[in-house]
């Protein structure tokens, strides 16, 4: 009930007093008085309520703690001389197109060792990026420290919260695009062993790959991974030897060098092609150019591009001097017997040219680069005792890297 409007055509007067059958007498001041004190209380009874939900609440409303990524670039043991400032240099031009692209904060720390949270890895692991939630340490990224693969490590570290992340059957073909190896594991409600299997590998591969689980009352259990480079599928139904086939199934056409890919690549054992340049934007465009090459000698090679400031020695230990020579710079290396190949200084870095410097090779027509001091190896003759026979049609050369060249029904390795 409230007082009457002005406007109403009840008596003006507040003095007045209504009765009804004699028994009920309300005078309007009182009235007013009554409703003042009632909204008094109302108003402290608010306030007591709104602070007490508050109290209740402030536990719940607090946000989670955000993730950080911290790019550690001096090393607490190096002098000022020591510093490699190619890399610090390559990493800020990525680190400024990384904090171009993201929300999540980047930090840049040159103050070590007076900064406590400053790693205490070789010097030549440094820069190192590290990835925290709050205070917490979370991982160290090993990957390439290119914009673009810093940016997917950060993707990889949103859905970090749960791995593998469980996914929807209606979510699973979109999916299994969010990331450059998507690995989903469709599994029976009674499936254990290939789901512990493949729970261990997503923990242990989570900073590279993106795994997820989808639940499936389907007659068999299995782990399907999408590449995107080619939009190959793997496919796979047993625990034994999962994380092994991952890592084999992951493997890029090409990719960039990083120092932790570098020694996975090298247990390949096949023959290594690498180009050198400093440029990111460059080292792109070459591994865009030469993926069909890749493709094409994706079983027998192993092509990366590789950025000198985070590899200074190894241009060297194939005979390389791009400093002196000029970039792009190029070289095979054969894994089974040590024998490296200079690519060329006059020839560009195109699937033809590569095709036929290989063949140059295969017939004997490139010198093999031998380091100051040792003796050089004989050589072999193309064709000759470095032959084996692999199949009733195919024969590969032992040894000698690389292309494979149909020659009379058979196939031989070129580089």
């Amino acid at each position: 009930m409230f007082p009457p409007s002005p406007q109403s055509h009840q008596p003006s007067s507040r003095n007045l007093i209504v009765s009804s059958r004699g028994s009920l007498k309300f005078h309007m001041r009182g009235r007013d008085m009554i409703y003042s004190a009632l909204f008094t209380l109302s108003i402290w009874l608010s306030v007591l309520a709104s602070g007490t939900y508050a109290e209740d609440q402030a536990t719940l409303a607090e946000p989670a703690p955000g993730l950080r990524l911290v790019a550690f670039v001096k090393h607490p043991t190096q002098t000022i001389q020591q510093e490699s400032h190619g890399t610090r240099k390559a990493l800020a031009q990525e680190w400024d197109t990384v904090r171009s692209r993201t929300k999540v904060p980047l930090e840049w720390v040159a103050d070590c060792p007076n900064d406590s949270r400053c790693p205490s890895p070789p010097p030549e692991t440094i820069p190192e990026i590290q990835l925290y939630r709050g205070p917490e340490h979370v991982a160290v990224y090993a990957g390439p420290q290119i914009a673009d693969e810093i940016l997917r490590f950060i993707d990889r570290a949103k859905r970090s919260s749960q791995i593998p992340a469980h996914v929807g059957p209606e979510e699973a073909d979109g999916f299994k695009d969010v990331d450059d190896f998507v690995c989903i594991a469709h599994l029976q409600p009674s499936e254990t062993s290939l789901r512990e299997a493949f729970e261990d590998v997503a923990k242990k591969y989570w900073t590279e790959f993106t795994f997820g689980v989808v639940d499936t009352q389907a007659a068999d259990s299995k782990v399907v991974c999408r590449k995107r480079d080619d939009a190959s599928t793997h496919t796979s139904s047993s625990p034994d030897g999962l994380e092994a086939w991952l890592i084999e199934a992951s493997r890029p056409l090409i990719t960039d060098l990083s120092r932790a890919t570098h020694e996975r690549l090298l247990k390949r054992g096949w023959p290594m092609v690498y180009i050198f340049h400093p440029s990111a934007a460059t080292r792109a465009s070459i591994r865009a150019q030469l993926s069909s090459f890749a493709k094409s000698q994706y079983a027998s090679l192993t092509s990366v591009t590789v950025d000198p400031a985070y590899f200074p020695d190894l241009p060297g230990k194939l005979g390389l001097d791009p400093a002196r020579d000029g970039y792009p710079a190029g070289a095979v290396h054969q894994l089974s017997n040590g024998r490296v190949y200079r690519y060329p200084k006059d020839r560009g870095f195109t699937p033809k040219e590569l095709q036929g410097w290989g063949l140059d090779v295969w017939q004997g027509r490139v010198k093999l680069w031998t380091p100051p001091g040792q003796e050089e190896p004989k050589e072999e003759k193309a064709g000759g005792a470095n032959v084996r026979i692999v199949g009733s049609s195919n024969l590969k050369v032992k040894n000698i890297p690389g292309l494979k060249i149909k020659i009379g029904g058979r196939e031989r390795d070129e580089l």
